[in-house]
């Protein structure tokens, strides 16, 4: 499958993964989701993930030419108008939960060991490079992840999971007699309302998901636009 982002971006991701030094990284966000299922928004950042200590990826990611945003610690530019939100994921601080993002602020970090666990290839257009990408079960609970951990600033991740789950269980369920919509039972409005208005705020466990992701990530690795199982 090849990643549907721009030849300029892929480049610049291109050279980031053929870095002398090899970083370890996973595509998530928006983008790693665009890769399995059509999505109805766009968006203009790169989300990953690298296997590299804060400290350290500024002197790697300064010298391919990026420049670190002033306000936002985690984002970068780079030519073409690349920006890229970089998520420092080494195993010490996935074990520690969180990762300070900005001064004062903390990102939780559940979830991304299964990120990079359960990740498929995705070929980078306009390149002979290739970037790995989480998978559909594993970006689910990452979107999960995020909502519940800034629910006021991070709507658009409920339209997402919501997309998610209807290209896997279908818009429709079979009732008494006649189908009916699946969301109408939460909400007559929007999957988005639907989910927000359901559910626990309790950061989703790992252990929960992990028998799942194990499961089905090959599965959804094989075809990008194959539907989940029930």
């Amino acid at each position: 499958m090849t990643l549907p982002i721009s030849i300029e971006h892929a480049r610049e991701l291109a050279r980031l993964v053929e870095h002398e030094t090899r970083p370890e990284l996973v595509l998530v966000g928006a983008v790693a989701l665009g890769n399995h299922l059509p999505l109805q928004r766009t968006t203009a950042d790169i989300d990953l993930a690298l296997l590299v200590s804060p400290a350290d990826i500024v002197p790697l990611l300064t010298t391919l030419g990026w420049r670190r945003d002033e306000h936002m610690r985690q984002r970068w530019y780079g030519p073409a108008h690349f920006r890229a939100d970089i998520i420092p994921a080494t195993r010490e601080l996935v074990a520690t939960g969180t990762v300070q993002i900005d001064e004062g602020a903390t990102m939780s970090l559940v979830g991304f060991d299964l990120a990079f666990e359960h990740a498929v290839a995705a070929d980078l257009p306009g390149t002979s490079a290739s970037v790995r990408v989480a998978s559909l079960p594993a970006i689910l609970v990452l979107k999960m992840v995020a909502w519940l951990d800034r629910p006021s600033e991070r709507t658009k991740d409920l339209g997402d999971i919501a997309a998610v789950l209807t290209e896997a269980l279908g818009e429709t369920t079979t009732g008494v007699g006649t189908p009916r919509t699946r969301w109408s039972r939460a909400s007559s409005t929007s999957p988005s309302r639907a989910l927000s208005s359901r559910g626990s705020r309790s950061p989703p466990s790992r252990r929960t998901h992990t028998s799942w992701l194990s499961t089905h990530s090959s599965s959804s690795s094989s075809t990008s636009r194959k539907r989940l199982p029930r």
